[in-house]
C-alpha cells in the first residue's frame, strides 16, 4: 500500500528509519564480523516474606528510592525491574522496611544482569534475611 500524498511518503520514510535506528551492531574483530547488541531483558525481584509483620519494599539507585511495594505477613510477591535498572553499573540496593517497626534492613549494592531473577527471603529476624541472584 502506497501513500497517497507526500506528507504521508516523508512520515513513512522517517518512521521506517526511525525504526532501523534504534537497533544497534557492534563491529567486533575484523570488519566482516558484526555482533547484533539487543537490549537487555527485564530483571524480576521475588521477595518472600517470613516475618510477623508486612514490608515495604524500595529500590535504591544512586540517591533515588523508589518504592516497589508491599509484602504481606507470610506473603510472597514478584516485581518486574524495568531495563534502566539492569543497565546500571553502578548497581540498586534492596531496601526491607517493616511496617510499624523501626529500622529497615539493606541489601549490599548488588550489578544485575540481563534477564536476572532475585530471590530475597525476610526472616523473622531481619539479619538472618538472605539474598540469591540467578
Amino acid at each position: 500500500m502506497m501513500p497517497r500524498s507526500p506528507r504521508a511518503l516523508v512520515a513513512t520514510i522517517l518512521l521506517a528509519v526511525s525504526v532501523m535506528a534504534c537497533r544497534r551492531t557492534v563491529a567486533v574483530g575484523g570488519p566482516d564480523e558484526v555482533e547484533e547488541v539487543l537490549p537487555p531483558e527485564p530483571a524480576t525481584l521475588q521477595v518472600q516474606n517470613h516475618h510477623n509483620s508486612d514490608i515495604t519494599i524500595y529500590l535504591v539507585r544512586g540517591n533515588v528510592r523508589s518504592r516497589l511495594g508491599q509484602v504481606v505477613a507470610a506473603g510472597s510477591q514478584r516485581w518486574t525491574l524495568p531495563a534502566p535498572v539492569v543497565r546500571d553499573a553502578a548497581g540498586v540496593v534492596f531496601v526491607a522496611d517493616p511496617i510499624g517497626e523501626r529500622g529497615e534492613l539493606r541489601t549490599e549494592r548488588v550489578v544485575l544482569r540481563s534477564g536476572a531473577r532475585v530471590v530475597w527471603t525476610l526472616e523473622s529476624g531481619l539479619t538472618r534475611s538472605s539474598l540469591a541472584i540467578y
